[in-house]
């Protein structure tokens, strides 16, 4: 997991800090500073971040080639083509189609993932 920074909470009362166990009343005072969706534990100050995104605050997508929780999968492309970084699906090229973007458009058939059609 990623530490993230944590800032003072203002809006904190020492009222309400009392009301809370020994070692939760300071991690009632922080908030995480996650991005993209990420969930926070702030007690330690933790961004978890969802799949597709890493860094400390959860600011970066996971790099090219790599996707899933923690960016830990590899995508399955055909060489150089990217992929998207939260589920791996290969982004095909004008001319190319398939799981893989390894298999060329059938005639009439043009565009990114063969997704236009000719007009005659």
């Amino acid at each position: 997991m990623a530490r993230a920074s944590v800032r003072p909470d203002t809006t904190a009362t020492a009222v309400n800090m009392r009301a809370l166990p020994v070692g939760m009343a300071l991690a009632a005072q922080l908030q995480c500073d996650c991005g993209n969706g990420a969930s926070c534990q702030p007690s330690t100050g933790h961004c978890v971040c969802p799949p597709g995104y890493q860094g400390t605050r959860c600011e970066k997508e996971c790099d090219q080639g790599r996707f899933g929780q923690s960016c830990s999968q590899v995508c399955e492309c055909e060489e150089g083509v990217p992929c998207e970084p939260l589920r791996g699906r290969c982004l095909c090229t004008a001319g190319k189609t398939g799981a893989r973007c390894d298999t060329d458009c059938r005639v009439n058939l043009y565009g990114p993932d063969c997704g236009l059609s000719c007009e005659w």
